[in-house]
């Protein structure tokens, strides 16, 4: 549930749980670039800026840090020079020089402190950036923990320059599992006026295995701007925390307008299945099958399914889905609009959801029944 880069980011803070993806597009001075790797020198072609176009610099080199396999040929050679510019007088061409550093991940991780001296730059996005970084680079950075705790502790402004940079900075943390920081994720989940604060602080928790915290991350669950966060974390937390809150999470989490929290709440209750309570999750989930939105009636016909055997008693109830007709499509404007992908079928149509749900349950007594509707009219439902 990570957030995308600093730089490549379209506009706002995003979501955790975003899974949208941005392909690269070259910017000037890197059209001559070929998918099978740059020619010799090309390095100093890409990362020096005619004269002192210092954004075309920062540009080559946001470019390269989304597409290292160009330099596969001579990665420790490239990076060497990506890292040379993290002392640039611009800050543009810093920041992109540490995000694209992040953007090796694990092997970018011997620059770890040259990356996070650049916490201590007066440019926000220079902090960005390195934040995101140190976070990419694993346990190899866990060392510069403390200055990111600083760095989320100075910007304590409401502003949106301050607010990016406390979330940058908390989800480093709970990339590197930061444990003890894990107050500071606490008093920023209780006290921050941010809904984006508060929703990586529950999943930088989530990530530290603060489990005896899991009452304060259920407690976000009840509002729509921190539910998302809040039940992906519990589900992060494992089967037992999930158990726990789990007449919170079909309460809030489950019945959201919202498909990617539905999403996070069947994966999170899916936890379950093997645990001695799942039984009494299926009870408390057959009465949605009845619930006035086709959206909510398909996702506890799904979460029904997810606890699989466990809710064998509640078979023939998810089968009076197959007769239902409805469609959820409050997705649509979205998608019309290009803002949001098509939502997967069984998410919104209670037929589809019975026919994935009674599959899982591996209900025999219904074979006849779903086999019949491989006649039917509609592809989506044949499809399931």
């Amino acid at each position: 549930m990570a957030l995308a880069g600093p730089l490549s980011m379209h506009a706002g803070i995003g979501v955790p749980g975003d899974r949208g993806i941005a392909l690269p597009q070259p910017p000037r001075g890197a059209q001559s670039l070929s998918l099978g790797g740059l020619p010799a020198g090309q390095a100093q072609a890409l990362l020096a800026a005619e004269g002192d176009d210092e954004e075309e610099l920062a540009a080559n080199v946001q470019f390269l840090g989304t597409r290292w396999d160009l330099a596969a040929a001579d990665l420790q050679g490239y990076s060497n020079v990506v890292a040379s510019l993290l002392s640039h007088p611009s800050a543009e061409v810093v920041a992109s020089a540490a995000e694209a550093l992040g953007n090796l991940c694990a092997p970018g991780a011997r620059f770890a402190e040259a990356v996070a001296a650049t916490l201590s730059h007066p440019s926000h996005k220079v902090k960005w950036a390195a934040a995101y970084a140190l976070g990419k680079f694993g346990p190899e950075a866990l060392q510069h923990a403390k200055k990111l705790a600083a760095v989320a502790e100075d910007a304590q402004g409401s502003d949106d320059l301050s607010v990016k940079t406390r979330v940058f900075a908390m989800q480093a943390l709970g990339q590197l599992r930061a444990a003890d920081e894990a107050p500071l994720a606490a008093r920023l989940l209780s006290t921050d006026a941010s809904f984006e604060v508060q929703s990586i602080a529950c999943l930088a928790l989530a990530e530290m295995g603060e489990a005896g915290r899991a009452g304060e991350i259920a407690g976000k669950l009840a509002r729509p701007g921190t539910c998302l966060a809040a039940v992906s974390s519990l589900g992060l937390l494992g089967a037992e925390v999930v158990t726990e809150h789990s007449e919170a999470i079909v309460a809030s989490a489950l019945c959201s307008a919202d498909v990617q929290t539905r999403a996070e709440a069947l994966a999170a209750l899916a936890k379950c299945a093997g645990h001695s309570r799942a039984p009494a999750l299926a009870d408390r989930l057959v009465p949605l099958l009845s619930a006035s939105e086709p959206a909510v009636r398909a996702a506890a016909g799904l979460a029904l399914g997810g606890l699989g055997t466990a809710a064998a008693g509640a078979a023939e109830a998810v089968a009076g889905l197959l007769a239902d007709l409805a469609e959820d499509e409050r997705w649509l404007p979205h998608q019309v609009g290009g803002g949001a992908p098509r939502e997967p079928m069984a998410m919104r149509k209670p037929r589809c959801a019975a026919v994935v749900a009674l599959g899982a349950m591996h209900s025999a007594a219904h074979t006849k029944a779903i086999a019949e509707l491989l006649e039917d009219g509609d592809w989506g439902l044949r499809f399931c």
